[in-house]
């Protein structure tokens, strides 16, 4: 059984912290969504492991389909938001009904009790294509901005390394279902290495995106 306070369980409680940080005055009221980002993550985390640990479900699947759908749609969002290039946000918005459709069909299919694991993997390579689009833009940008003084730089880097070991890690898995394959121990303990150590430095990387937004902020006085 994963206990509760792992590592990055309590990386995302610093960054709820941090993300209080965002009610500051003067910083953009858009920004003050990732607390109630940050809350959601910590509720889904809790009541994940309560289902299986405490309350004795056989699977906490209907509750991370719904996380799954609400959080890679709102990864999508913060990366529109960020985007400057009207062509580029159209992109985004497309981004997200095909996410959202997906999410619909494989809902629709397997029904709500099986993890949505494609939609997953779609979800994972849609919001790295939107993160690098951030990216691009902002190393083509004519504005004399040390790319480490702008909070979405930290932003679109914990999408970056978040979404792509878990969709390379379901990827696996899959492919290990198809060959009918078992997933061996060691391989199983590493996959879970890294997916720990991906989501530390995913809220520790956000945690210093909202230090910089207040940080900003206060210059900005």
């Amino acid at each position: 059984m994963q206990p509760l306070l792992t590592p990055y369980f309590i990386a995302e409680c610093i960054a709820f912290l941090c993300s209080l940080l965002l009610f500051t005055k003067n910083v953009d009221k858009y920004f003050r969504v990732f607390t109630l980002y940050c809350f959601l993550v910590i509720v889904n985390e809790t009541l994940s492991t309560l289902l299986i640990q405490d309350w004795h479900y056989s699977s906490n699947h209907v509750l991370n389909n719904f996380a799954i759908l609400v959080f890679f749609l709102f990864y999508l969002f913060s990366c529109y938001k960020a985007l400057l290039s009207v062509t580029k946000r159209k992109f985004i918005n497309g981004l997200m009904v095909l996410f959202l459709c997906s999410w619909l069909i494989e809902v629709y299919i397997n029904s709500i009790y099986v993890l949505v694991d494609y939609t997953l993997i779609f979800g994972c390579i849609l919001v790295a294509v939107a993160a690098l689009l951030y990216m691009i833009q902002l190393l083509s940008s004519l504005e004399v901005v040390h790319p480490l003084r702008q909070m979405f730089f930290y932003v679109a880097s914990s999408y970056l390394l978040y979404t792509i070991p878990l969709g390379i890690i379901f990827v696996l898995h899959k492919y290990f279902a198809y060959i009918r394959t078992p997933v061996e121990k060691d391989f199983r303990y590493f996959f879970s290495i890294i997916m720990n150590v991906s989501n530390l430095l995913m809220y520790l990387l956000l945690s210093i995106s909202f230090i910089i937004a207040w940080q900003q902020q206060k210059l900005s006085k």
